[in-house]
């Protein structure tokens, strides 16, 4: 349990990045099956259940992204931006290619541009 914990600057622990990913993506995918509606709010799991709630809401989100290109890459780099939030894990080439080609923005710096930080942890 001590991994989560750790910071993952500019979240308070590793715990808070991961339930920030989660949020986003689910709110993406509230967005695009019911527009204009108020999302309610995604409960926050323990930490060892965040990859589980990770995999829902993804798989959710997936549903929408097929021929939207935008989506799909905001998707991608907000998932690269935070997995080296969690873990330092820099991007691989291919995926980081991919994500430039998708958002207009190629590394780290332009993607946490993208991404909207508000509230990480609420």
């Amino acid at each position: 349990m001590h991994w989560f914990a750790a910071a993952a600057p500019p979240f308070a622990t590793r715990d808070d990045a991961a339930f920030h990913v989660v949020r986003r993506i689910a709110g993406d995918a509230f967005a695009c099956e019911f527009p204009g509606r108020l999302m309610p709010p995604v409960p926050r799991l323990p930490a060892l259940a965040l990859a589980d709630q990770l995999d829902v809401v993804a798989h959710d989100l997936l549903a929408f992204v097929d021929g939207n290109d935008a989506l799909a890459g905001l998707l991608l780099a907000e998932l690269l931006l935070h997995r080296w939030h969690i873990d330092g894990s820099a991007p691989g080439p291919a995926s980081s290619a991919l994500a430039a080609t998708l958002t207009g923005e190629s590394d780290l710096a332009g993607w946490q541009r993208l991404c909207d930080l508000s509230g990480p942890t609420g």
